[in-house]
C-alpha cells in the first residue's frame, strides 16, 4: 500500500491501524505544558555564567 506524503501531512494526521486519521487540535493545557517544558529545558541546557 502506497501512502503519499501529502495525504499524511496536510492536515495534520496520524496513521493508526492502517488508516490516516486527522489529528485533533491541541487544547490550552497542551500549550501551557509546552511552555513549561521549554523553560525547564532552557534552564538545564544554557551554560552557566561564571564571573
Amino acid at each position: 500500500m502506497t501512502i503519499w506524503i501529502d495525504a499524511h501531512l496536510s492536515p495534520a494526521s496520524e496513521y493508526i491501524d492502517g488508516q490516516i486519521i486527522q489529528k485533533s487540535m491541541p487544547q490550552g493545557e497542551h500549550s501551557t505544558i509546552q511552555g513549561e517544558l521549554i523553560i525547564t529545558i532552557n534552564e538545564v541546557t544554557k551554560p552557566q555564567k561564571i564571573a
